[in-house]
């Protein structure tokens, strides 16, 4: 059976409307929008091996190479081996130019340790054990245009690089259990771009650990769980401050295979600058990411797929996916003096949460879309925007994965949570779909000077939804579509000029 709701317009309207062929089953009674609070989980580490292993072993190497063009290779196999190569520009001001070092070591608890100051220097490193420490330090002089990678293959391992200044590169690979991976990559403030990192863990119960400083850095991290028990999940954290001077952007990219996986994403962006962070999630459950943008007259991008993603072929949306459960994604971005947030969630296939805050100042968008496949999901979106600003929140629940437009599969308890507050704003927009049954939708606006706009659907039987829409100085606008039997909503509106279809 299909329904739809005609109210007139009033002045200082407030209207309470229930309707419905009776109370389904899974009806709720009206109540706030409040958004359900999530546990803060900041992806910390407890580093369990050693970060600086000795030089008390078989052999033990120390080379010392000053001025430009020179190589140094070290190849040493046994237990508790230490090599210590430094190549430095003492002829050079600004240090050494085209050096290039190669340690590989085979052994356990081998220590491993680059010093390079000057540009375009290559620094590789080669391990073969467990328990074995791999550290590059890169600077002084300008210091552009080196490369620093490592590879691990084993358990316990740890591998450090540190890069200073600008076009730097640093990767690591990192095969086996309980490794861990640091990467500090600095920029100057020269108006070029920053630097690349990457980081690649194939094994379990790993830690990858990225910080760039500068303008136009690109950080990239790849985990994947061998076992998929989630019984020793992965941890990314990756933070990017870009600087005035230079291209103000920043990128991450984060792949993560598995269960119990963390990822978090701390992006802060100046001068107009850009952060842009992808978070893929596949495989199993319980994965959770956390991403922090901060822009200044800026924009922030945030895309995040768990168990579920879109790729587009030939002009149209193909989608993939994965059976996930459990897992959680909240996104919180703040735009300062005119800029813009986005954010992006995707999830399948059931009991997933996703929470999105977004504050936009003076003039700023927020646009937040969230698609959640399956059953008893979660979905909270709180938006705030000021002096001229506009919210646009899209929700949609309950689609069925192999086929998004069929209605044979219905999904079941899913609920969504939208809060919209516009201060001398433009408007406030949202759109909320929901198939299946036992749906549960609130919708809480408000604006000063401005409209609110809320568009809901709901197909499927004892779905209830609840809109409260608050205008001063501004109108409010509700339209509401409801197919199917036992299915209940609340209008609540005040404010200058309130309709509802």
């Amino acid at each position: 059976m299909k329904k739809q709701i005609l109210l007139g317009a009033a002045l200082l309207f407030a209207a309470s409307m229930s309707f419905g062929q009776g109370q389904g089953e899974g009806v709720r009674e009206c109540g706030d929008c409040s958004l359900p609070q999530l546990e803060c989980m900041d992806c910390s580490f407890e580093l369990n091996i050693p970060t600086q292993i000795g030089a008390v072993g078989e052999n033990s190497s120390e080379y010392d190479q000053d001025g430009i063009d020179n190589s140094v290779t070290v190849n040493q196999l046994g237990t508790e081996n230490f090599s210590y190569v430094k190549q430095n520009g003492l002829m050079n001001v600004l240090g050494g130019v085209g050096n290039s070092a190669t340690v590989d070591q085979t052994g356990n608890r081998n220590h491993s340790w680059i010093k390079q100051d000057g540009d375009y220097n290559t620094g590789t490193v080669t391990q073969i054990g467990e328990r074995n420490f791999a550290k590059q330090d890169v600077g002084v002089g300008y210091a552009e245009h080196n490369i620093a990678s490592a590879f691990q293959d084993g358990d316990d391992n740890v591998s450090r690089q540190k890069q200073r200044f600008d076009n730097n590169w640093a990767s690591v690979d990192q095969v086996g259990l309980s490794n861990y991976a640091e990467q500090d990559q600095s920029s100057n403030f020269n108006s070029v771009d920053g630097s690349d990192a990457t980081i690649i863990q194939r094994g379990d119960d790993n830690q990858a650990k990225q910080v760039q400083r500068g303008s136009g850095n690109i950080a990239w991290a790849y985990q994947t769980d061998w076992y998929g028990n989630g019984m020793n999940p992965n941890i990314s954290s990756e933070n990017q401050n870009s600087t005035a001077g230079g291209s103000s952007w920043n990128d991450s990219k984060v792949f993560q295979y598995g269960s119990g996986n963390e990822s978090c994403v701390d992006q802060f962006a100046r001068r107009g600058g850009t952060n842009t962070s992808t978070v893929y999630q596949f495989s199993s459950s319980s994965n959770y990411s956390y991403v922090t943008q901060n822009a200044i007259n800026g924009t922030n991008n945030s895309n995040v797929q768990q168990g579920a993603f879109i790729l587009f072929g030939n002009g149209y949306p193909q989608w993939f996916y994965t059976f996930t459960s459990n897992n959680i994604a909240k996104v919180d971005q703040t735009a300062f003096s005119g800029g813009s947030n986005t954010s992006d969630v995707y999830q399948a296939v059931s009991d997933n949460i996703a929470y999105i805050l977004q504050f936009a100042e003076t003039g700023g968008t927020n646009i937040s879309t969230v698609t959640q496949f399956g059953d008893s999901n979660t979905a909270g979106v709180e938006q705030s925007a000021s002096s001229g600003g506009l919210n646009t929140a899209v929700v949609t629940q309950g689609m069925d994965f192999f086929d998004p437009w069929t209605t044979d599969n219905p999904a079941d308890g899913n609920e969504a949570y939208v809060t919209q507050n516009a201060v001398d704003g433009f408007y406030n927009y949202s759109f909320s779909q929901q198939l299946g049954l036992n749906n549960w939708l609130c919708v809480d606006q408000t604006a000063i000077g401005g409209n609110n706009d809320s568009y809901i659907y709901q197909d499927g039987m004892n779905n209830s939804a609840y809109v409260n829409q608050n205008a001063i100085d501004a109108n409010n606008y509700s339209m509401g579509n409801q197919n199917g039997n036992g299915n209940s909503a609340c209008i609540y509106q005040t404010g200058n000029s309130s309709v509802q279809f």
